[in-house]
C-alpha cells in the first residue's frame, strides 16, 4: 500500500495537484452525498456483481457526507473502507489488481503537462495507454 501512495503522490506532484491540503467542508456536496446514500439503498443484493456494486456505493455515499461535513476521521474511515471493497471485488473477480494499478501508473506518468487542465492531465504525444488486457490473457472474463 505504501508503494501505492507513493506513486500516486508523484503523480500529484508531476502533475501539480494539491497535496497536504487542510480539508474543509463543503456543503455544496450534500445533495450529491444524499442522492448516493438513496441510491445504495436501492441496489439489489441478488448476486455478487450487485453486492459489490452496492458495497462501493455506499462506502462513496459515505466519503461524500465526510467531505460535506469536513470529517477527517470520518474520511478517512471512509476512504479505507472503499479501498477494501474495492481490493474486495478484485478478489471476488480473480482480477491482478496491484499490476492493473502499476499499469495506469506507469501510464498517466506519460500523460502531458503542457495539454492538461486543471485535475485533468492531458494526453500528449508521449502517451501510452495501459495495457490491462496483457494481464488478463488466458484468462476467462466474465
Amino acid at each position: 500500500m505504501d508503494n501505492c501512495v507513493q506513486m500516486v503522490a508523484e503523480f500529484h506532484k508531476k502533475y501539480g495537484f494539491p497535496r497536504d491540503n487542510p480539508l474543509i467542508a463543503d456543503k455544496n456536496l450534500s445533495a450529491l452525498a444524499d442522492q448516493l446514500a438513496k441510491n445504495a439503498m436501492e441496489i439489489s443484493q441478488d448476486t455478487d456483481a450487485a453486492t459489490r456494486a452496492h458495497l462501493i456505493v455506499e462506502e462513496v455515499s459515505e466519503l461524500m457526507t465526510a467531505l460535506t461535513d469536513g470529517n477527517e476521521i470520518a474520511l478517512l474511515d471512509a476512504l479505507v473502507d472503499l479501498l477494501y471493497v474495492t481490493v474486495g471485488t478484485a478478489v471476488t473477480y480473480g482480477l491482478p489488481l496491484a499490476e492493473g494499478f502499476n499499469e495506469v501508473h506507469k501510464s498517466n506518468m506519460t500523460k502531458s503537462v503542457e495539454q492538461s487542465r486543471p485535475g485533468h492531465p492531458g494526453k500528449g504525444d508521449g502517451y501510452s495507454p495501459p495495457d490491462l488486457s496483457s494481464l488478463l490473457r488466458g484468462k476467462e472474463v466474465v
